[in-house]
């Protein structure tokens, strides 16, 4: 697990560039996904609607989540495992409970709203807001918090999945980059406390890989 220092710097380059995205470029880059290619955007619609069909009823991954940490927890050498599972489903509802919370506080439009009012084809207001990304916070907020526990040429794989499923977001212009890296933000944030708690009362090391 990173030490504090290096915990600040990643911060630190995430605020530096959330805040360069939102003042200068991120209307540029919603204009430029509007010419995106149909092939690449036929494949981030089907990527996330196959996420969304199984994410949908959290009810069954939660239950299914918590058997297997539970049984984890039990083996000594597996009880890493039980707490990044548990940490895991943590950061999900937490940030996701946090994006939706922002989202009515700043009630900033999405970039395709936010494009057509600029060509005055419609003046009226989208359905939902932008900023921060849920689905960044949920799919990163269940995936993230395994790179704590396995090694770092894991990790790839890890991150894989959440990270098109973010990347997606910004290409389908339901989403500005700022908004998916404010939410990666709050989970990097949220995950590491979290991370640092359970490693604290484990009093165990190794439950926490580096």
């Amino acid at each position: 697990m990173m030490n504090t220092r290096h915990f600040l710097i990643v911060n630190l380059f995430l605020v530096v560039q959330i805040t360069i995205f939102s003042l200068f470029l991120d209307y540029n880059i919603a204009d430029a996904m509007e010419h995106i290619n149909i092939a690449i955007a036929s494949f981030f619609l089907n990527l996330t609607v196959f996420a969304d069909s199984i994410f949908n009823n959290l009810l069954w991954v939660i239950a299914l989540s918590s058997v297997i940490a539970l049984i984890l927890f039990f083996f000594q050498k597996h009880r890493m495992y039980s707490i990044s599972i548990l940490v895991s489903l943590l950061t999900l509802f937490s940030c996701t409970f946090a994006t939706n919370i922002l989202k009515h506080a700043v009630k900033r439009q999405r970039p395709g709203v936010y494009l057509e009012m600029q060509r005055n084809e419609s003046q009226s207001e989208g359905r939902d807001y932008s900023f921060p990304s849920a689905h960044t916070a949920l799919y990163m907020g269940f995936f993230f918090p395994f790179t704590y526990v396995f090694g770092k040429k894991y990790h790839f794989g890890i991150l894989l999945f959440p990270s098109l499923i973010a990347l997606g977001r910004i290409i389908l212009n339901e989403h500005f980059v700022s908004d998916v890296l404010f939410s990666f933000l709050l989970v990097f944030n949220v995950s590491y406390i979290l991370m640092a708690f359970f490693k604290k009362i484990s009093g165990n090391k190794k439950y926490i890989c580096a």
